[in-house]
């Protein structure tokens, strides 16, 4: 029931009292600065009568009683790239010559899309107008049935390569002669409706030369029983059309249904999950034949309407010579004894077809046996199509239908509308109007100094289509926005791009101020639906303190006594070389075979993976590579990790973050490890037996030699461990006396080194140490296991399924059967006991099945143990258990020497960036972005010692190195850092009371804060 007062119950519904003119309306949602139009023109907004060419493009059409655009008469006139929307009859009307839309889209009005008439079918002179490359859809939403996206109607009308969908009734209604229906993709219509079709005609002798080909038509059912809802209708004796090289798929009905016409030609059609192929009949000497008549006003009057075209002149006997042949005598041409009332004539010919609940041919009226031929049809279901699951349904250059005689392989890439333009960045697709820069894609460009520092990304734009994709803004790539100034485009692209192919272009970012600077990227193209493309840009300004003058060196100290230690040696081979593109040894993709891990996310493709990295490790190294797609892996029983990189010069590399998908299905993963880097043996807590060598004096704070008492057993090269422990006078110079407790196990500063020369018992580092080394507390040096060396993870996400329990409270992760319990202390990522190795490129995600935006369990991505590891790239977040007892946090650092994160994004964990203990040292987070977490970003725990935070971004995040009562047992945290500094941070959306708190024992160091949020606390503790 429509319209009436009393049945307003949901939301959308509304009563109009015309007698008042008052509208009551159930908004959909909330009207809070909502806009409310009501339209009360009834013309049309452009109106064109005998003009010639005139172009329209770019343009919205939208909110009127009637017609958008109509065009009579005239010639060569077209609307490309417009928008027509929310109107109360058909969208356009066009008729005239060589008039019609391009590229447009067509969404919301009352009645149709498009209705199309001109040329002569007496002459068959072709109009020629057009409705081509457009999108049309949520059409008929006030007359729901007649009301097509496309209605041609006369002589050479063109409907091609257009997108329509989700409709109550037909996409493409034609009638006429000689009209081109090709290469459209519909889908989604006659969704209440009975006997219709997607594609519809009828009731016509004289529809002649008109072509339905090369469609793709799918997922066509109704909510309504009755007649069906069928693919292509030649309804009521409708004759002389040609259907031919369309994909017909999961249709509820017939795929196509022949309703009697004469001289009909179906060939070369596939057809999949449809109620039958095709269903015909003889209606014209059955059912319907009571209806035909001499009628002339009537539409069953066949004979009346083909004389009104002159059937039988000399135009129409050379181009249809079977219609000419139909007698000019109602009682010759009606009489059944004469077969023109039957589908003589007709063809069925190499049609190939597959699960068809009523096969390929279905009558109830042996009307197959009026036709001329049925010959090469052929049932082929394996291989059919390329890429079924994903609708590409070219046909497979394996199919048995390539076979059949005369089968033609369908032009699939060309159906729907052609050009389009993918812009990539990062190797990852940005969507056209993105407002959200991301590092992912590139178009967050980070950091740059605002007195020489510069950013350079490339950028990629692909044609995935199947015509030239042609650039036509002026400039090709325009900058705008505040400041655009701070951005240039430093590499032009090509102009056109060819089908399939691509281009590139550069654009600089070198800021001239300080603090978040944006832009927006315009790309001009004849693209079918976006002509205009926009993205938002972004970097950071920042600058570099002057604190280093240029005689700056390590050993540079004030009057006071205080320094700032040399973060030069960070990363991976301390900042020296580069992270390498092509690591030595074979590339080997794990889904081939002996592997064969699961790319569709089907099957579990632990095992598969696992296989491959020990292979690959014991073979000497190479890369494991996982193309794009999901692949399943899971804790076997009995172990706490699911893949582990295990061996030296092993990679693990994906396709790109948002083309591999690494998915956790575990949820019960109580200290275990998702994707491990870790060696079988080794710790640098573990002195190998008989290498430890006490040192013989103290050795001072930035010291690049120790004297040992002996060096036996020692040589270049090896790398060693310098320590000493937590006794009970480092404790009172430390004043944790009572905070702190006296313990082998709890190191006090630790520093991996590797032994550059030795000269009698003095030992020369590569690198100094960070914090002094006393005999008093058992300071030593000595070899432990080797690490695990030029190990990497790259290119690809990972995400965990959201563990379904309860009990996430701050303490719960010690109470057995919560949720918490059996998250706590896990890591998507853990590099242990690693030298020289990196993670670059590599994102969390969300898996499709978490109802909460969930990423990961408990903690993300941590190094310990470990010396010049580079995380860079990467973009990290939402983790479901954020509680205590070492739980939530993001990219944490855990006596790890040496270490780079740089140009990484941490969201919304309960720390996004941590620091541990006094072996956690000589670290740098550089030019990074931390959001939104629970708690600080911060030194955590027992004394981290000279690392720094360098140009970070902190939205709605802050910096800590504090004094911190907290923990349990006989160790609290106590002095969470020394000697540790924050430059140039830049502070945004203020969570906390300020950006920077430095709290550290004896010296730490704040230099630069700027931004929204600016505020220090600072406190110097002796």
């Amino acid at each position: 029931v429509y319209n009436l007062l009393e049945e307003i119950d949901t939301p959308g519904e509304w009563y109009l009292n015309r007698g008042t003119g008052v509208l009551y309306y159930w908004p959909t949602a909330a009207l809070d600065g909502a806009e409310l139009e009501v339209s009360m023109v009834e013309t049309p907004l452009i109106q064109l009568t005998s003009t010639s060419h005139l172009r329209f493009a770019d343009l919205t059409l939208e909110c009127t009683r009637g017609e958008l655009a109509r065009i009579d008469n005239g010639n060569d006139n077209q609307f490309q790239r417009c928008t027509f929307r929310n109107n109360g009859t058909n969208a356009a009307v066009v008729s005239g010559t060589a008039n019609g839309l391009n590229a447009c889209t067509i969404s919301q009005p009352g009645a149709g899309g498009a209705k199309l008439s001109g040329g002569d079918r007496k002459s068959l002179t072709d109009a020629g107008n057009f409705v081509t490359n457009s999108d049309i859809h949520h059409f008929g939403r006030w007359c729901w049935t007649y009301a097509p996206a496309i209605r041609p109607s006369g002589c050479g009308l063109i409907v091609e390569h257009n997108h329509i969908w989700h409709a109550p009734h037909t996409a493409i209604l034609f009638g006429g002669n000689r009209n081109s229906v090709k290469y459209n993709h519909i889908h989604d219509v006659c969704q209440f409706s009975s006997d219709a079709g997607a594609i519809y005609t009828g009731r016509d002798w004289g529809a002649r030369g008109n072509e339905v080909s090369y469609n793709f038509i799918h997922h066509i059912s109704s909510t309504f029983v009755g007649h069906g809802v069928h693919g292509i209708y030649l309804d009521d004796l409708a004759s002389g059309v040609t259907v031919h090289g369309n994909t017909l798929y999961e249709i509820s009905g017939h795929g196509i249904q022949h309703g009697g016409g004469r001289d009909v030609i179906l060939t070369n059609n596939v057809l999949k999950n449809c109620g039958d192929g095709v269903a015909a009949d003889s209606r014209g000497t059955g059912w319907a034949y009571a209806g035909i008549n001499a009628r002339a006003q009537d539409s069953w009057d066949l004979l009346h309407k083909l004389r009104q075209l002159d059937y039988q002149s000399a135009t129409w006997t050379a181009a249809y010579p079977e219609c000419a042949a139909i007698p000019n005598d109602y009682d010759l041409a009606y009489d059944k004894a004469n077969d023109w009332l039957t589908p003589g004539g007709s063809v069925l010919a190499r049609n190939v077809y597959c699960n068809l609940t009523n096969g390929l041919q279905y009558t109830y009226d042996n009307a197959f046996s009026y036709y001329a031929t049925i010959a090469d049809n052929a049932e082929i279901c394996t291989p059919l199509f390329v890429d079924e699951a994903n609708l590409n349904m070219a046909i497979d250059p394996d199919s048995p239908a390539l076979l059949i005689a005369s089968f033609e392989a369908i032009p699939f890439s060309q159906i729907g509308p052609l050009r389009e333009i993918d812009l990539q960045g990062n190797s990852t697709s940005i969507v056209n109007g993105d407002s959200t820069p991301d590092t992912a894609d590139h178009t967050d460009f980070a950091s740059a100094d605002i007195a020489s520092g510069t950013v350079v990304r490339a950028f990629t734009i692909a044609n995935p289509g199947s015509a030239p994709l042609t650039l036509s803004g002026t400039p090709l790539v325009a900058l705008s926005g505040d400041h655009a100034a701070d951005f240039s485009v430093s590499a032009i692209p090509a102009t056109s791009v060819a089908a399939s192919s691509t281009t590139t272009f550069q654009i600089t970012f070198a800021p001239a101020a300080l603090g978040l600077r944006t832009a927006t990227v315009t790309i001009v193209s004849d693209d079918i639906d976006e002509g205009v493309y926009t993205f938002a840009i972004q970097g950071n300004g920042t600058w570099r303190s002057a604190l280093y003058p240029s005689d700056w060196t390590p050993a540079t100290t004030d009057g006071t006594g205080r320094f700032l230690h040399d973060f030069g040696y960070a990363g991976y081979h301390g900042g020296m070389e580069p992270i390498p593109d092509t690591p030595p040894g074979p590339v080997v993709d794990a889904t081939q075979a002996p592997y064969q891990a699961d790319p569709t996310g089907t099957t579990d493709s632990t095992d598969a993976i696992q296989q491959a990295l020990d292979a690959v490790g014991e073979a000497g190294g190479g890369v494991v590579l996982l193309p794009a797609g999901t692949y399943l892996i899971s804790l076997p029983a009995g172990q706490s990790w699911a893949l582990r990189i295990r061996h030296p010069r092993t990679v693990l590399r994906g396709a790109g973050t948002a083309q591999t998908f690494l998915e956790c299905t575990s949820t019960t993963i109580r200290s275990a490890n998702i994707l491990l880097v870790r060696p079988d043996a080794g710790s640098v807590f573990t002195e190998l037996a008989g290498t430890s060598h006490p040192l013989a004096a103290d050795a001072d704070n930035r010291a690049t030699s120790v004297t040992l008492d002996n060096v036996d057993g020692l040589a270049v090269g090896d790398r060693v461990v310098l320590r000493s422990d937590w006794t009970q006078d480092f404790i009172d110079e430390h004043g944790m006396n009572g905070i702190w407790t006296p313990s082998t196990s709890r190191t006090g500063p630790l520093f991996l080194r590797c032994i550059t020369a030795i000269d009698g018992n003095a030992v020369t580092l590569d690198t100094p140490i960070r914090y002094p080394l006393k005999t008093r507390d058992n300071a030593r040096l000595y070899r432990c296991d080797p690490f695990l060396r030029e190990v990497g993870i790259e290119d690809l996400s990972i995400g965990n399924r959201q563990h379904p329990g309860t009990g996430w409270g701050d303490n719960d992760y010690s109470v057995a059967g919560t949720g918490a319990y059996e998250v706590h202390g896990s890591h998507l990522i853990h590099f242990y006991h690693v030298w020289d190795g990196w993670m670059r490129r590599v994102n969390t995600y969300r898996p499709a099945s978490n109802t909460g935006d969930v990423h990961a369990l408990s903690n993300i991505a941590k190094t310990s143990s470990s010396r010049f590891v580079t995380f860079t790239n990467c973009v990290v977040q939402r983790t479901q258990y954020e509680g205590g007892g070492g739980n939530g946090y993001g990219l944490a650092l855990q006596d790890a020497n040496d270490c780079l994160m740089t140009a990484c994004e941490v969201i919304h964990t309960r720390h996004n960036y941590d620091f541990k203990c006094a072996g956690a040292n000589g670290n740098a987070v550089h030019r990074s972005i931390g959001r939104t977490p629970r708690l600080s970003s911060d030194y955590h725990m027992y004394l981290s010692i000279g690392n720094l935070f360098d140009c970070m971004l902190m939205d709605g995040d802050w910096l800590q190195s504090t004094y911190r009562p907290y923990g349990s047992g006989d160790n609290l945290h106590g002095h969470a850092g020394t000697q540790n500094v924050f430059w140039n941070t830049y502070g945004t959306a203020l969570k906390s009371t300020m950006v920077v708190e430095s709290s550290q024992h004896g010296y730490g160091y704040v230099i630069g804060t700027q931004g929204e949020s600016t505020n220090v606390v600072l406190t110097t503790v002796v």
